[in-house]
């Protein structure tokens, strides 16, 4: 029974972002920016969303896993 535990909360892991990544993507909705501190707590969000979407990450488990490639840009972001 632990390992079938173990074995769901890996996957779960896996296929979803962290919490704080759902947290950051509040910003895409028009109720965020109605918040008294939004513009305080957006930098901060900025910054989990740049970590999570600017970075490369494997494909799968293993160590030789091929990298994907991020899908938003750094630099485009700070531009913008």
């Amino acid at each position: 029974m632990v390992e079938a535990a173990t074995r769901l909360i890996v996957e779960l892991d896996v296929r979803f972002p962290k919490q704080v990544v759902l947290d950051a993507m509040g910003v895409i909705y028009p109720q965020y920016w109605l918040q008294v501190d939004a513009k305080m707590t957006f930098p901060q969000h900025l910054e989990v969303l740049k970590g999570f979407y600017c970075t490369p990450c494997p494909c799968g488990q293993s160590k030789d896993a091929p990298m994907i490639q991020p899908i938003l840009s750094t630099w485009e972001l700070d531009a913008h």
